[in-house]
């Protein structure tokens, strides 16, 4: 069995491991189930990045596919989700290290404000992996 790792660029990944899964933060692991928020601050009026999320093997290919849902939008802007390639994040102990010299292909979400919006906002996705883990992310956004 190939072992993989999920990674979202935000810095938060899922906790725990699963079987020949790897799957936590690299500098700070979370228990399983834990609630998994990410404050993010963005400029009114422009589209921003809220996550890049993959599942790499080892060799740097895709492990699979990941399926995002938004389970709560935003109330002062929208949620897209888009399949897409970015660059990862991965620490210089990480086996995968080298993957971060090329784009992977991945999900990602963005968020955008509504016109002239300047304050809080909340948007809730769920992320299902390829491996069968699953997890919910809330980010809190601070529009400025």
């Amino acid at each position: 069995m190939k072992r993989i790792v999920l990674l979202s660029i935000t810095g938060m990944l899922l906790a725990g491991c699963a079987g020949n899964t790897v799957i936590g933060h690299p500098a700070a692991p979370q228990a399983a189930g834990t609630p998994i928020m990410i404050n993010k601050s963005v400029v009114g009026g422009e589209r921003s990045k809220l996550n890049f999320s993959t599942a790499l093997n080892p060799d740097c290919t895709a492990a699979g596919h990941i399926t995002a849902r938004i389970s709560s939008a935003p109330s002062h802007g929208s949620v897209s989700i888009h399949e897409d390639t970015d660059f990862t994040n991965f620490l210089p102990n990480n086996q995968r290290y080298p993957c971060n010299r090329k784009q992977s292909p991945g999900t990602v979400a963005f968020y955008q404000p509504d016109p002239s919006f300047i304050g809080a906002d909340r948007a809730v996705i769920d992320y299902a992996y390829p491996n069968g883990e699953a997890e919910t992310v809330t980010f809190n956004i601070n529009v400025k």
